[in-house]
């Protein structure tokens, strides 16, 4: 009897102590203001919308540029710190975009994608060799949703895949 009370014990505890893996949560069209995606297979969330403008610490926002012909969308977390950013050319319509790198030729804002987190020396970004896409879903002036995914080097020649990402943001 006191075996089957300690190996009751012990199951319960291991049972009670399990980590359950974060899940991304579905691609959503409903303003949800999250950003996600996976970094080398690890689920990484950023939400929240506090109605950030640019440099604001944490949340999810969207700048539309679109008389520009340019879309930025980006998340940065507070603890640990992770920061993704999307900067494409849009042309008003919604479907895939290229992530290219280079400069808007109407704003010399830079194009391209990033991951950034504490945990890293530096930014990983894309460039000529390592880039990705951006699938639009939905979008008007003051809401936009899809999904990316993009391959990304940082200055000491490490590597991040970024997939299954997805976006729902809506600006106040």
């Amino acid at each position: 009897m006191k075996y089957t009370i300690f190996y009751f014990v012990l199951l319960a505890t291991l049972l009670t102590s399990c980590h359950k893996e974060a899940t991304l949560p579905p691609i959503t069209n409903t303003g949800a203001n999250v950003l996600a995606c996976k970094v080398n297979g690890k689920v990484v969330i950023v939400s929240g919308n506090n109605n950030r403008q640019f440099m604001d610490p944490y949340g999810v926002m969207f700048n539309p540029m679109t008389w520009f012909g340019l879309i930025i969308v980006e998340g940065d977390n507070g603890s640990p710190k992770t920061g993704i950013s999307l900067h494409i050319i849009y042309n008003d319509t919604l479907g895939n975009y290229p992530i290219i790198t280079g400069y808007n030729p109407n704003t010399y804002i830079p194009l391209g994608a990033s991951y950034v987190t504490e945990s890293s020396n530096s930014a990983f970004t894309t460039d000529s060799s390592h880039g990705g896409s951006i699938n639009i879903i939905a979008y008007s002036g003051k809401h936009i949703s899809g999904t990316f995914a993009f391959d990304a080097i940082n200055d000491e020649g490490k590597f991040v895949h970024i997939t299954e990402g997805r976006f729902d943001i809506t600006n106040k």
